[in-house]
């Protein structure tokens, strides 16, 4: 758990001031990292009522993938392919542009490495 909470951190802090111009606002990095670090938090996370609350669920979900990537352990064990990955991470990743970016550049180098399997298209009936 604290392993993971460093990640979200860290993501939140590089990206912090990419995501104020996305939301044309400044937003509060410290409740960010907070939230990321302090389970008392949680249920403003998992409610996603703020946009900082909004951007830490995007980080949360784009963590997983990240990491599979970085360490060259794909998605083979789970059977994942690319259409089944974006059913999972677009949805809480569209609260910001800059997540759906890296997401993609993500998604596509995994493909290109081998690591993921392009999105399965549908057999003809």
């Amino acid at each position: 758990m604290a392993e993971h909470s460093w990640h979200l951190a860290l993501v939140c802090w590089v990206l912090h001031r990419e995501f104020e111009r996305e939301y044309e606002h400044t937003l509060n990095l410290e409740k960010m990292l907070k939230r990321c670090l302090f389970l008392e938090l949680w249920h403003e996370h998992e409610a996603g009522s703020t946009p900082e609350a909004r951007l830490v669920r995007g980080v949360d979900r784009l963590n997983p993938a990240l990491m599979r990537y970085l360490t060259g352990q794909g998605w083979q064990d789970v059977g994942a392919d690319a259409g089944a990955l974006d059913r999972l991470q677009l949805p809480r990743l569209e609260a910001s542009r800059a997540l759906t970016t890296l997401y993609q550049e993500v998604r596509d180098a995994a493909v290109a490495k081998g690591l993921l399997a392009s999105a399965s298209r549908p057999t003809p009936s």
